[in-house]
């Protein structure tokens, strides 16, 4: 395949064609069956891992009305995306390593993983930005949506709008995606040739990488700059707090240094979780950026794929990018002691609600100690 047909082959998230990367085989000593066998293992790995883990994630929060918090129905929507990206990316490129000379899964099958692999990219960094934008709101401006109901309807809105405008990003990939010469490519004949996409992937990168960074970026500047103000900014968050509940800490010395200690608890959850977002961001983008920007620099230059250097540097970051779908349960995991718990609880079957056993549900009732991100 020539540098040219690689580099029709853009804004594929997941699964690109691994000749692209993987034309030098002569030049890489490592035989085709040694090759399929060690992608199968980090394929199925990554695979497992990456079932498993969101699968959780949505099941604990979808199962108990006290986990509906709205941090976690961004995290339920972000589980969703690397969900369907497990389910279908992974299986196609190991098909890619078994068959690289054909595309055994049909036309049908080419475009809707080639799409579905775009919308889940889509949706996982918009409702990152959307959710950088409301821990913007929740932290810097508390009292802006004070209803509950306001916020459960605004939230709902925005997780459908992320759906939306993922769908209408990814929905060129839908026709010009095909079956050609028994392989799943993009074909631009007719549609824009080389400027048409050059033009896509130039808007596509854009709109999915340099405007969410910038958003995501100045909105957690903003959020640091609030929760590390000085410690007297503490005492003025405990008033407020009290006086929202109606009571008064400036006559009573014990209740004014209860809620003095009550608002600086909830700075100190609030720094932990901007922790764990940032985390998430920063791991995400981490893993999909290189992959990103290969796919940019396709559509202008001619890469040295058949390089060996080149060639396993593609292989090193399209597995990282694969891997982007099974971080965040770890990484909510590892701040937080409540969801941990939870995995642990999960294998063990030891569910409470209440305090009543009920290990008959045991799945649904262990959501209960999972993170309130919220």
């Amino acid at each position: 395949m020539s540098s040219e047909d690689c580099a029709t082959q853009t804004n594929d998230s997941l699964s690109e064609d691994p000749r692209c990367a993987d034309n030098s085989q002569d030049e890489v000593s490592v035989s085709p069956v040694e090759k399929v066998a060690v992608f199968s293992v980090i394929y199925g790995i990554i695979f497992l891992v990456a079932v498993v883990g969101n699968g959780f994630v949505c099941i604990v929060i979808t199962r108990r009305k006290d986990m509906r918090t709205l941090t976690n129905l961004f995290l339920l929507n972000m589980s969703i995306s690397d969900l369907l990206s497990a389910l279908f990316a992974i299986p196609s490129l190991m098909s890619d390593q078994i068959s690289p000379n054909e595309w055994p899964l049909g036309g049908f099958m080419c475009r809707a993983v080639r799409v579905i692999s775009s919308i889940s990219v889509s949706v996982s960094v918009y409702t990152m930005m959307v959710l950088a934008v409301e821990r913007y709101q929740a932290i810097v401006n508390p009292f802006t949506v004070r209803a509950s109901r306001k916020k459960v309807r605004r939230t709902v809105i925005l997780v459908v709008l992320t759906w939306l405008v993922s769908c209408a990003i990814a929905s060129p990939q839908a026709f010009v995606v095909t079956i050609q010469n028994k392989r799943c490519v993009e074909d631009w004949t007719g549609k824009g040739g080389i400027l048409g996409n050059r033009i896509y992937t130039v808007v596509a990168f854009i709109l999915l990488f340099v405007l969410p960074i910038l958003v995501i970026g100045s909105s957690y500047i903003m959020i640091i700059r609030t929760l590390w103000q000085p410690e007297p900014s503490l005492s003025d968050d405990a008033t407020t707090a009290c006086s929202v509940r109606g009571l008064s800490s400036t006559n009573n010395q014990p209740s004014y240094n209860a809620n003095r200690a009550y608002a600086i608890r909830r700075a100190k959850k609030k720094r932990k979780t901007t922790y764990m977002l940032l985390t998430v961001i920063a791991t995400f983008l981490t893993c999909m950026l290189p992959f990103q920007v290969t796919i940019l620099l396709q559509a202008f230059v001619e890469l040295p794929f058949q390089t060996v250097g080149f060639s396993v540097f593609v292989n090193f970051y399209s597995v990282l990018a694969l891997c982007s779908m099974a971080c965040n349960p770890f990484i909510y995991s590892f701040f937080s002691d409540k969801f941990r718990k939870a995995f642990v609880d999960v294998f063990r079957c030891r569910c409470e609600e209440d305090g009543q056993q009920a290990p008959t549900t045991s799945v649904m009732l262990v959501s209960s100690t999972m993170l309130q991100t919220g």
